[in-house]
């Protein structure tokens, strides 16, 4: 069955560019968190506000809650996004932001097929927002 509705996450602020592309995708029993294909998180609520289990993406984790999601229109949210401990000895603590996502699929992501990092390794995980 296709999704009821789907958001793709089109604007961040602060350091939220990794989630930029996303999707919230509404499905039978909740809503997932997907990049390209790849589904990075699910939740079984079916109704905002909700948080997405913490995920990684990007050689970061992150944390995402979604606020609104009304059907055919702008949803908003709320992100968290830390870096691996390995790659933040010192500890910086996290970037936290807002989002806005526009309902449809919106122009597909041009890497959301890479399987690869920078460095050429595996991600652990990818992620992909709808709205």
């Amino acid at each position: 069955m296709p999704p009821v509705n789907e958001w793709t996450i089109h604007e961040t602020t602060d350091g939220g560019d990794g989630i930029h592309g996303c999707h919230i995708v509404q499905t039978t029993t909740g809503f997932d968190f997907t990049h390209g294909t790849k589904v990075l998180a699910s939740v079984t609520e079916k109704a905002p506000s909700f948080t997405f289990p913490e995920f990684v993406h990007k050689n970061r984790f992150w944390s995402i809650g979604a606020s609104s999601l009304p059907a055919g229109n702008s949803a908003s949210g709320s992100y968290s996004s830390w870096p691996d401990v390995d790659d933040d000895p010192g500890g910086t603590g996290p970037e936290e932001g807002e989002w806005t996502a526009q309902a449809g699929s919106g122009v597909p992501d041009e890497d959301a097929d890479e399987d690869t990092d920078e460095d050429g390794g595996e991600d652990a995980d990818e992620m992909s927002v709808s709205a």
